[in-house]
Parts: structure tokens; sequence; C-alpha cells
């Protein structure tokens, strides 16, 4: 008879979590912290389906909250460039129309 397999004993969804949160916040700033976030509450259910805890457990809130923060830094910079980017291509093009006109005549 063979015995049965031991249980985890490390949390490993949140460990990915948080390496996902750091990575999305300073190298891959969307899909880091979407994975962050999926993982991160995956393993914040896996804890409360539970009767024991693991190690890293505790790392699942703070990557969800660095993902989290991660995914509105990432929306507000894309705003931020499209509200001061489209103006000053609009100009470039009118400044560029109007050169070309010009050198038309």
């Amino acid at each position: 008879m063979s015995a049965p397999p031991p249980l985890p004993t490390r949390n490993t969804l949140a460990l990915v979590s948080l390496n996902a949160a750091l990575l999305g916040f300073f190298l891959l700033p969307f899909v880091g912290s979407l994975v962050a976030i999926v993982t991160g509450h995956l393993a914040r259910s896996h804890l409360r389906r539970r009767s024991y805890r693991l190690r890293y457990d505790d790392m699942a809130l703070p990557a969800i909250a660095v993902g989290w923060i991660g995914l509105a830094a990432w929306v507000l910079g894309t705003l931020a460039m499209v509200y001061w980017f489209i103006p000053w291509l609009k100009e470039l093009l009118r400044v560029l129309g109007n050169a070309i006109l010009l050198k038309s005549n």
C-alpha cells in the first residue's frame, strides 16, 4: 500500500501573484497587473476554502493591491498620453499641411 501524497507546503498562486504584480509594476504594465489580480483572487479563494494555512498565504492580498495600483497607473498614463498626444498630433498635421500648401504655391 502506498502512502498518500504529501500536502503542499506553500501557496504557489500567491507567490505567482506577487511576482506578477512586481513584474507588472516595473516591466509588463498591463499583462503583469492582470495576471496578479486574477491569480491573487484565486489564491485568496483557495485560502478561504482550506482549513489549514500554507506558507506565502499572506502574499496574495498585497499582490492584488499592487496589481490594481499598477493597472490604474497604466490606465491613467495611457489616458494622459492620449490627452496630450492628440492635440500635439493635430497641431503637427496642421503645420505640415500648411508647409505643403506653401511649398506647392
